[in-house]
């Protein structure tokens, strides 16, 4: 998710009525919103309800909103898997001056253009575009959309559109992750 600051495992210990509690992840946002993530297969997710609505109770009177994300939501659509094979570009090279080229080109074209149109404007290969993914130097219109006829955005654009219709990147984020989730509440008014 390009407007990710950080993201801390296990991140404090809550003290729950009736047990102790550790979240899985702590999102920290880069204007300053936060979000409590816990993964839970579907499968146990009926017999840690009651600690996750606890959780929750507790998180949100804290100000932290709280996202259980299941097995069956990372995997959709083959989001991890996605995430994965961008992620293998986090170590590697490529050349400034085509990352530059590819950043002009979205500057220029606020409304985004085709993954396959920018290859073949610029002649680029997905390894350059799959680095400035990694990088969030850009970002898709869908999340992690890697199909040729992705459409690719700049992150000045993104984060225009985000703050414009979301009240918080926490918010944006669990739309992100699972966009079946949430409903017009979500969005500012």
């Amino acid at each position: 998710y390009p407007l990710i600051k950080s993201i801390q495992h296990q991140p404090f210990k809550l003290s729950l009525e009736e047990s102790k509690y550790t979240p899985d992840f702590l999102l920290c946002f880069l204007v300053g919103s936060r979000l409590v993530v816990e993964v839970k297969p579907l499968a146990l997710l009926a017999q840690h309800e009651p600690k996750l609505q606890s959780a929750s109770l507790v998180l949100a009177d804290a100000g932290l909103s709280f996202l259980v994300a299941t097995d069956l939501m990372i995997r959709a659509d083959g989001l991890a898997s996605r995430a994965m094979r961008i992620r293998r570009y986090a170590k590697t090279i490529t050349n400034k001056e085509l990352t530059d080229q590819l950043l002009s080109l979205l500057e220029r074209n606020p409304a985004g253009i085709q993954v396959s149109e920018v290859m073949q404007q610029l002649d680029l290969t997905q390894e350059v575009i799959f680095h400035a993914l990694c990088h969030h130097r850009i970002c898709t219109r869908d999340p992690l959309d890697l199909t040729p006829q992705a459409v690719l955005i700049d992150l000045k654009t993104f984060r225009n559109e985000v703050d414009s219709d979301y009240p918080t990147y926490a918010i944006h984020f669990g739309r992100w992750l699972d966009p079946s989730r949430g409903d017009d509440n979500d969005r500012a008014s």
